[in-house]
């Protein structure tokens, strides 16, 4: 998070980086981002999820063209 603070600061003296803390908001959404990544929570656990391995982000669907090719190759043969 302080890495993040500099980041958007880009400060020349560390009274910058004082006064860019007062906006309470800005660090408690980062606080509570940083909180769901650590804890695996929603969105940030994608991978982990049941549904993934039926219907997640990365399922593969290489197999339909196999399947098209082996029911029109068939009959052919």
């Amino acid at each position: 998070m302080i890495k993040t603070k500099l980041t958007i600061v880009c400060p020349d003296n560390l009274s910058e980086i004082v006064m860019a803390q007062k906006k309470i908001w800005s660090n408690i959404l980062m606080l509570f981002i940083s909180h769901l990544a650590e804890t695996n929570r929603a969105s940030f656990d994608l991978p982990n999820a049941k549904v993934e391995s039926v219907a997640g982000y990365n399922v593969e669907y290489a197999w339909d063209e196999d399947l098209i090719v082996h029911y029109l190759y068939k009959p052919m043969s």
